[in-house]
């Protein structure tokens, strides 16, 4: 996108093409992304809000995989990271010739990034993702709003008692405990979950 100046020379566009609600599970994602895309199309830009499980996911390089939720079963974490990069591509170039702003909850650091993570991934290839991401993101101007929390045991602690124990077991326990590369004494419990 290019704006054009006074002087009539065209310059890139500082407007920013993509919105991301990042932070820790249970912090406000998806409601600060549907506020985000509600006021955009009042002010008359049109908006996509992206949940998470919105299905099939434009960025989630797990959803044709056999296990999506546990990815390490079908994937190495180079192959899991070059998926989500061609995604993420492909995603970029969409975007470039809608008129929608996207309004994407998550998946810049939740989605993909956690799953290398909990995969053990090298430092190495998890750095060479993340400036490849910015990189192959870097075309729509991002705007990424991290929903930080002062106190993240705390945080999770008290969105575990608001969802429940079935999301408990589904979040904490099937996304820790069935993955054998996790299953530590760093993950094997919330305040573990916390700290990764």
């Amino acid at each position: 996108m290019t704006s054009s100046t006074t002087s009539g020379s065209a310059e890139p566009s500082t407007a920013h093409r993509l919105v991301i609600v990042e932070g820790i599970m249970g912090s406000g994602k998806s409601t600060t992304m549907r506020l985000i895309a509600k006021y955009l199309q009042e002010a008359g830009q049109p908006a996509l809000p992206v949940h998470e499980r919105t299905e099939p996911h434009p960025v989630r390089a797990t959803d044709e995989l056999e296990h999506w939720f546990e990815p390490w079963r079908d994937a190495t974490p180079q192959h899991l990271a070059d998926r989500a990069l061609a995604r993420w591509q492909a995603f970029v170039e969409a975007t470039q010739v809608e008129t929608s702003i996207p309004v994407m909850d998550g998946q810049l650091f939740h989605g993909d990034l956690t799953h290398l993570l909990l995969m053990d991934a090298e430092s190495a290839l998890i750095f060479d993702y993340v400036q490849a991401l910015a990189t192959v993101t870097a075309p729509l101007n991002p705007f990424v709003l991290y929903l930080w929390q002062e106190d993240v045991e705390q945080a999770v602690r008290t969105v575990c008692a608001e969802r429940g124990a079935e999301w408990i077991s589904r979040v904490i326990i099937v996304v820790t405990f069935r993955n054998c590369f996790a299953i530590s004494p760093v993950t094997e419990s919330i305040a573990g979950r916390c700290r990764l």
